[in-house]
């Protein structure tokens, strides 16, 4: 059997004029010729020329939606006429290091395609654009200075600090006026901390104090105290390749106060989200970007607001976090009514901080797991009963307990974010046992448990996505492809590839377990990202996350091809184009958007779930290319510029593809900008090549006079036609 790569080069088989369709690479936004385009353009700038990786963004005047796609190889962006309403558009980009030459806004009609070129230039403030992460490569300093701020944006972001003028003595103070407030604040709504944790032990006031002076002149050698910033500004890569196949749907929330930390999707399509600083419980419709908010009971008047831990249980409740309210709440669907159950008085101090829950496998014992930030302790509620059971795997002083996931049995895995230890509870003893990662200090975060047992988690302080295989109790971990991640959580999809994001770089990444690969998207606005979600009910599985800082939530939809585009092709004589001898009786593979296989009918082994098409009788080759064409004047037996009109140009492009010729280059008689607009569209017919007017010749070369009689008012003395 031989195997052919077809190098994602168009393909059409001649012989047998497969409905004058091409097969053809997989664009960014283009995927098949069925898919219409609504606006399109090519994205570039005086110093890179075409750019690939540009994120370029739609918002309908009025509409409270937000569409993003990115740019190709080609620097050009494609918006479906799926995603776009008739209307007017503004338009933003995101490509660190370039603005967009001045405002632009766009009508959009989507009976047709919209051509819009986007110009960028240098940017005139590049410290506006960086990520976190982009603050941390820029930074001077030791990895532990460094590592002493990361908590910072938790809150806000590194450029606040980068831009400050303040000396050390003017840092300490906000050091220690910012230890008084609990880490659900943020710029936009300020809470007070009603009490220090207790779990990690007290420390001195002279070691805190030295402490907040060593951060205060760390940060004076990064901020603007000395004058301008003594370091160059970095900024990371823009994406590429599968990085750029994407479609993004950023929804904003109002008011701005609301910090949408976990985002989950129920079976029906409806989005989930709690406010990280609000008694808020809200759902989205995404179709129409409607909010229906639900008034949080409270337990302590007097405690800070806010909800962090948002999951459903087997019936698709929503059991929250309640955080330093001091208990865990119920959320029925169905009745719309919450069920609260609060800490007793002797385990409920101010210090109290209930952030997770873990309410998946309560159907087996009747039983929810949570856990408390304030002591670093694991607890148990019984629902029927409304006791609670306190799980102490360390003494005092202990790690931060971060997580609670439990599996199949209703056994309780906790993560520790504040070593590198994954802990498992038995549902029926009790008894505690610890596993330690292989990478010392990972910080074991947040994570879920698959269909197979394993926890599946992001390794905080590590920089990897970390695995525990719960049946073989055995660890695997994948280092992120660009360090500074610091991944907060992780989700796998039900393909077995594993997402994960963090509050620093604006990326969310895919790893393919198996492979070892990782997808990096760039998100289109800065995102501190925290909890990731995926919605298994689409194919491929499409990603959530809110953007806690930023008041919106944002639907990643990655453009793969189905798993089930495979066809297979037989009963052909198959001329393969690479000289050897034509294949009687072939077999042929066609995946998404390349031949995966070639050879005799029966020796080719094909995926499973596979269409078959059978060609007996039939003789298939390589598509042709035809590289000097003039198209749009002839119709019929006419040759006038009165024939050059879309529609002739798309019938004589689909009749090339009927006989066989998958692209055609034209030479240089293309009129105003139609061509172009034609060339971007996704279509049948086969892929055009144009361009336009071309060069002029001094004695406009042979056929002038022939091209003149057609009447091209657009050809002046000095212009050649051909």
């Amino acid at each position: 059997m031989r195997v052919m790569h077809a190098c994602l080069l168009p393909v059409v088989f001649a012989a047998v004029a497969l409905s004058a369709a091409r097969v053809r690479p997989l664009e960014a936004q283009a995927r098949d010729a069925v898919v219409r385009v609504a606006l399109t353009g090519v994205v570039s700038s005086a110093e890179d020329g075409p750019m690939e990786g540009v994120l370029v963004s739609a918002k309908k005047t009025g509409s409270t939606i937000t569409t993003t796609v990115v740019s190709d190889r080609e620097g050009r962006y494609r918006f479906p006429s799926s995603r776009l309403e008739t209307g007017r558009y503004a338009l933003r980009v995101r490509a660190a290091g370039y603005d967009l030459q001045g405002p632009a806004t766009i009508d959009v009609t989507t009976n047709t395609a919209t051509t819009a070129d986007l110009k960028l230039q240098k940017a005139r403030d590049l410290a506006s654009q960086l990520t976190n992460a982009d603050w941390f490569a820029s930074f001077a300093g030791t990895d532990a200075q460094k590592g002493s701020i990361r908590g910072c944006t938790h809150c806000h972001t590194l450029e606040r600090i980068a831009r400050t003028t303040y000396d050390a003595d003017k840092l300490v103070a906000v050091i220690e006026r910012m230890s008084t407030y609990p880490q659900l604040s943020f710029p936009m709504k300020i809470q007070k901390l009603p009490a220090p944790r207790i779990g990690g032990g007290t420390q001195s006031t002279e070691q805190r104090d030295a402490a907040w002076r060593r951060q205060a002149e760390y940060l004076t050698t990064i901020n603007r105290s000395a004058g301008d910033w003594r370091y160059a500004l970095k900024t990371a890569p823009r994406p590429t390749g599968k990085g750029t196949q994407v479609i993004y749907t950023e929804y904003d929330l109002s008011p701005r106060t609301r910090q949408p930390h976990d985002v989950i999707v129920d079976s029906s399509g409806m989005v989930w989200y709690a406010s990280f600083g609000e008694q808020i419980l809200a759902k989205l419709d995404p179709r129409t970007g409607k909010t229906t908010e639900y008034q949080i009971p409270t337990l302590k008047p007097n405690a800070p607001t806010g909800i962090l831990g948002v999951r459903f249980d087997r019936d698709e409740n929503i059991w929250l976090g309640m955080q330093f309210q001091g208990g865990i709440e119920k959320f029925d669907r169905k009745t719309e009514t919450f069920q609260t159950w609060s800490l007793p008085p002797e385990l409920n101090g101010p210090h109290v901080q209930i952030n997770q829950v873990g309410p998946g496998r309560s159907y087996v014992d009747g039983k929810v797991w949570l856990q408390d930030a304030g002591t670093y302790t694991v607890l148990r509620l019984d629902i029927a009963s409304g006791k609670f059971e306190v799980f102490e795997p360390y003494k005092i002083p202990r790690p931060n307990i971060y997580d609670v996931v439990p599996d199949t049995q209703n056994n309780c895995y906790f993560l520790v974010l504040g070593s590198e230890d994954v802990g498992r509870i038995d549902a029926k003893t009790g008894a505690i046992r610890i596993f330690k990662t292989p990478t010392p200090r990972s910080g074991p975060r947040r994570g879920m448990m698959d269909a197979q047992d394993r926890v599946w988690f992001g390794e905080n302080n590590g920089d990897r996505i970390g695995m525990f295989d719960t049946k073989s109790e055995r660890f695997q971990e994948w280092p992120v492809p660009t360090p500074g991640a610091w991944p907060y959580d992780a989700t796998s999809d039900k393909d077995g590839n594993v997402w994960t994001g963090g509050e620093y770089d604006d990326r969310i990444l895919r790893l393919d377990p198996k492979s070892g690969q990782f997808i990096s998207y760039l998100l289109p606005k800065p995102t501190n990202v925290r909890r990731v979600f995926v919605d298994n009910r689409t194919t491929p599985a499409t990603f959530w996350v809110g953007s806690n800082h930023g008041a919106s939530i944002v639907k990643l939809e990655p453009l793969d091809s189905p798993a089930s585009a495979a066809t297979v092709f037989e009963g052909a004589r198959l001329i393969t184009g690479d000289g050897g001898a034509p294949i009687e009786n072939s077999a042929f593979v066609v995946e998404g958007d390349r031949i995966t296989s070639v050879g005799r009918k029966g020796a080719v082994k094909a995926p499973s779930g596979a269409t078959r098409i059978d060609l007996t009788g039939k003789t298939v080759i390589p598509a042709l290319v035809d590289a000097h064409v003039h198209l749009g004047y002839r119709k019929g037996l006419s040759f006038t510029a009165d024939n050059y009109t879309r529609e002739n140009l798309l019938d004589i492009l689909d009749r090339f593809a009927y006989f066989g010729v998958a692209a055609v280059l034209e030479a240089g008689t293309g009129r105003g900008d139609l061509p172009f607009q034609v060339r971007s569209e996704a279509r049948s017919g086969a892929r055009y090549l144009t361009a336009g007017h071309g060069f002029r010749r001094h004695d406009r070369g042979r056929g002038a006079r022939r091209r003149a009689r057609a009447g091209r008012e657009e050809a002046g003395p000095d212009q050649d036609l051909g």
